[in-house]
């Protein structure tokens, strides 16, 4: 796109009044760790322990001893609760220390795991945790594999066709919404710029993509990234003693899982033996005919269970929570080396900030100002990112448009009369054009409205 186009565009809702304000998404309000100062008194008892025979001692007795024992792996590593491919524990968000938060950031190098789970009616014998269970427990495996921060339970998710039965939990849509978006941006304020939404209940496959698509709308210094292992059947390799077409909500397949992780929350004498699991098809007709109703999956299952729980068992329930972490892991580790995405995203302002410099430096200076151009007439700059547009359209020979942002500059700083001055300068040059000359007289009339009046009538009077 040329810069004539770009400068025909209508005007920036930030160019409206002259009031100084906080860009959006700015580097300078972004991450930022500070980590206090060590304890000198305790830094010099260590050095003291580190020292001498005793310590030599110790030394050899752990190298003897302590290391053989540390290296062994477990027969079954990824059941083991201190196991990651560092011997660190996993990664949970709420059992860290603020002191420790940063380093373990940067060992996840940025990546958080959010189980998109939900609080609902599961059969007759299943909590109504165990979609949040299971997803806690899916996340906590891939990180042992990769590392990366667990987020605490997230269950605000889509299930009002469920709000009638007793203990579920579902907010407006509305409210989901936005709170999980704020949650996001949590997120990324504690410097993971890389989010996974991991599903963890089947009601997700339609909240979850709309969320990911919402992501374009506004600038972001994060990519929120999807991984479904329910939608993909992750698990689907995993051979299991009961017929996979009909099992589902509260079946078989969801039974295992609980009875790996929690077995005392299992009810298995109130399995019912009466069909209970099988769809009751009343609105076959609309299926077959390729319609999709919001009820369409409770008029099949009202009692929220779906399929045979009476085959389910813990050891099928590990061997497909292990297929769901691996899967997790292994889109993990692709995020982990994405750098495609957060570079294509729209509007990035730290990003475009950075890459415009880089076109600066590389004599690509019409480039870098259009750029910047798109940039900042759909996103609030601050009063230095003004004066750095300023200085690539100089460079790039926009001198017009070079004034035009160091008045708004002086805008931001609160010296109007040096905006009105700039953009005067603007229009003295020959080569602007009807629409930017419009555009600056009516800036002028529109800052010459704040100025106090006696200096606004000697301003007129000077001409």
């Amino acid at each position: 796109m040329t810069s004539l186009a770009l400068l025909t565009r209508r005007p920036p809702s930030w160019l409206s009044t002259p009031t100084v304000g906080s860009g959006c998404g700015q580097p300078d309000a972004i991450g930022g760790f500070v980590l206090s100062q060590p304890d000198l008194q305790s830094t010099a008892r260590t050095a003291d322990l580190t020292t001498g025979p005793r310590f030599r001692l110790l030394a050899l007795l752990w190298v003897d001893k302590a290391v053989p024992f540390l290296t062994q792996q477990p027969a079954d590593p990824i059941h083991s609760p201190a196991y990651s491919p560092t011997g660190e524990v996993a990664l949970k968000w709420e059992e860290l220390t603020g002191d420790e938060f940063p380093a373990a950031v940067e060992r996840c190098e940025g990546v958080c795991l959010v189980a998109m789970s939900v609080i609902e009616r599961h059969g007759h014998h299943l909590p109504l945790a165990t979609d949040m269970l299971t997803g806690r427990e899916v996340i906590s495996r891939a990180a042992r594999i990769e590392p990366a921060i667990e987020f605490p339970d997230f269950y605000f998710t889509q299930i009002p066709e469920a709000r009638h039965h007793p203990g579920t939990i579902s907010l407006d849509s509305d409210l989901k919404v936005k709170l999980l978006d704020n949650v996001c941006r949590e997120i990324a304020r504690n410097g993971m710029k890389k989010i996974v939404l991991v599903s963890a209940h089947g009601g997700n496959r339609s909240l979850m993509p709309f969320f990911a698509e919402m992501q374009l709308h506004e600038p972001r210094d994060y990519v929120v990234y999807l991984v479904d292992p329910i939608g993909q059947r992750a698990d689907a390799a995993v051979k299991v003693p009961w017929d996979r077409t009909v099992g589902g909500h509260a079946g078989p397949g969801e039974t295992s899982h609980i009875l790996a992780i929690r077995p005392d929350l299992v009810h298995m004498d109130r399995v019912p033996t009466d069909g209970e699991g099988n769809a009751r098809g009343r609105l076959a007709a609309l299926t077959e005919a390729g319609v999709q109703t919001a009820i369409g999956w409770y008029a099949d299952h009202p009692t929220h269970y779906q399929g045979d729980a009476s085959f389910a068992s813990a050891e099928a329930g590990n061997a497909l929570l292990d297929a769901k972490a691996r899967f997790v892991a292994r889109a993990v580790r692709a995020i982990k080396a994405d750098a495609e995405a957060q570079r294509l995203f729209p509007r990035n302002v730290p990003i475009t900030v950075r890459y415009a410099e880089t076109l600066l430096r590389t004599g690509e200076k019409k480039l870098a100002h259009e750029i910047l151009l798109d940039l900042f007439n759909n996103v609030m700059p601050t009063p230095e990112q003004a004066r750095f547009i300023a200085l690539v359209a100089s460079a790039a020979g926009d001198t017009a448009d070079a004034h035009h942002y160091m008045a708004e500059y002086h805008v931001m700083s609160g010296d109007l009369q040096m905006a009105i001055d700039q953009l005067r300068l603007a229009l003295a040059v020959p080569e602007v054009t009807d629409v930017q000359r419009q555009r600056y007289e009516a800036r002028i009339k529109e800052l010459e409205e704040y100025l106090p009046k006696g200096r606004r009538a000697r301003e007129i009077a000077g001409g």
